[in-house]
């Protein structure tokens, strides 16, 4: 059993629920370190063990458990909902003042040669959560006028995505933005995208992908050198 909750009804924490009764609280430890493991969710302490034997504390420690998890649900809905905000509102500014831009730094830039990256995500699935951050190794993407090609996770759904560079998860500052369709190679979709990094400094960022007009947004830390 973990010490996190499960998504779906847990028969193990159903049955702690009723199984050892402790009706006189003997060596209960109390609310204050049933809150702290809540939190901390150490699962090597004292505390957690008898938890794991004593139903009324059990009972208390999952109340204070699945609290906290939907409070940070709902603070991680909110950074991502304000994360979709400004990522809308540079696309809509692009689309506003940006297409003379455009025009005219492809003719200024016509001599200019791309660094061609490529980013292969074709290890992950495109069946996790909602914010989930994806743990796959990225190799460093260069400060330049990067063509970067972006193979997406097998079972992901054709269509036109959303790629953001980002300073944190929890500022929603994009240091670049673009939006692509998708392109079909066999079983193999992949974007093409064009961001440029020339003036961004050294460092991790987070690489955000959205499938317009859904809500996930999957998070990939992202070197830049």
């Amino acid at each position: 059993m973990s010490v996190e909750p499960s998504h779906d009804e847990d028969p193990i924490e159903q049955l702690l629920l009723t199984a050892y009764p402790n009706p006189e609280r003997k060596g209960c430890p109390g609310p204050d370190a049933l809150a702290k493991l809540a939190v901390e969710r150490d699962t090597k302490s004292d505390t957690w063990y008898h938890v794991r034997h004593c139903s009324p504390c059990f009972a208390e420690f999952k109340a204070l458990r699945d609290a906290r998890w939907e409070r940070e649900r709902v603070r991680h809905q909110i950074k991502r909902r304000a994360w979709l905000a400004t990522a809308a509102g540079i696309t809509v500014a692009a689309g506003v003042g940006g297409l003379a831009w455009v025009v005219h730094e492809r003719d200024e830039l016509s001599n200019v040669e791309l660094a061609q990256v490529t980013l292969d995500l074709s290890n992950e699935t495109a069946t996790r959560g909602v914010g989930h951050e994806v743990t796959v190794n990225l190799p460093a993407i260069p400060r330049k006028l990067d063509a970067v090609t972006i193979i997406l996770p097998r079972f992901s759904d054709e269509g036109n995505y959303q790629v953001a560079i980002l300073k944190a998860k929890s500022s929603n500052e994009a240091i670049a933005l673009a939006q692509a369709n998708t392109r079909r190679n066999g079983n193999q979709l992949s974007l093409l995208v064009r961001l440029d990094l020339s003036k961004v400094s050294r460092g991790t960022y987070w690489l955000g992908i959205r499938l317009t007009g859904r809500d996930e947004v999957y998070y990939h830390p992202l070197p830049v050198g």
